[in-house]
C-alpha cells in the first residue's frame, strides 16, 4: 500500500456583513527547509540547526528533551508572528525561506486565534489549520502570500523561537476592502 501526502490552501473572502464573496483553492507547494529539519529532529532524536523568523541560526532539540513547545502553531488572537500568517510579498517561495517576504501585522489586520480540525473527506483524512484575518487598516489591502509559523525551543537562545514551516504565494492575489475578512486554511491531506 502506498500513502500520499499533499497540501492545499483553502481561502474564503467575506464582506463586512459576513457574506462569502470569493472562494479560492490552490495546491500547497511550500514546505520549507525548517519543516524538513523539524521532521528530522522528531524522527531521529537529534538536534538540528533551523533559522528563526529573524534569520538567526537556532539549535532545536528533540521534543523528548522536555522543552514545552515543538512545532506549535497554535496561538491566541492578535499574535501576528505565529500560526497562519499573511503578507503582501510576491517572490516565489524558496526552500530556504525563513519568514514571509512582507508580513502584515496587527495594526493592519485583526488576527483571530488559530483553529484546528481533523476531518474525513474520502479518500482523504485532512488536518485543517485555519485563521481569520479582518482588515482594520482603513484602506484596501492585497494579500499575496501566506505562511505557517511554528514555535520550538532554541538551545542557542535558551528560549522559544518562531520558525517558518511553510510559505505560499497565491496564484491570484486577494484584495480586501476595509472591514472585509479572509479565512486561510492550510489543509494537509493523507490518502491511503
Amino acid at each position: 500500500m502506498s500513502v500520499s501526502i499533499k497540501g492545499e490552501l483553502e481561502i474564503e473572502v467575506r464582506d463586512k456583513e459576513g457574506r462569502i464573496k470569493k472562494i479560492h483553492k490552490q495546491p500547497m507547494r511550500s514546505f520549507v527547509r525548517n519543516f524538513l529539519r523539524h521532521l528530522h529532529i522528531a524522527f531521529s532524536s537529534t538536534n538540528k540547526i533551523c533559522k528563526d523568523i529573524t534569520g538567526a541560526d537556532c539549535e532545536v532539540p528533540h521534543p523528548k528533551s522536555g522543552m514545552a513547545y515543538f512545532m506549535n502553531v497554535y496561538t491566541d488572537a492578535g499574535d501576528y508572528e505565529l500560526g497562519v500568517v499573511i503578507g503582501s510579498g510576491t517572490t516565489s517561495p524558496s526552500l530556504d525561506d525563513y519568514n514571509l517576504e512582507s508580513p502584515y501585522d496587527n495594526s493592519v489586520f485583526d488576527f483571530s486565534s488559530v483553529g484546528f480540525s481533523e476531518v474525513d473527506e474520502p479518500p482523504y483524512t485532512i488536518l485543517k489549520i485555519s485563521r481569520t484575518f479582518t482588515n482594520i487598516s482603513g484602506e484596501t489591502k492585497t494579500i499575496s502570500e501566506v505562511g505557517l509559523i511554528g514555535m520550538s525551543y532554541s538551545v542557542t537562545h535558551s528560549s522559544h523561537r518562531n520558525f517558518l514551516l511553510a510559505r505560499d504565494v497565491l496564484s491570484s492575489p486577494i484584495t480586501l476592502m476595509d472591514g472585509e475578512a479572509i479565512i486561510i486554511r492550510y489543509c494537509i491531506k493523507i490518502q491511503p
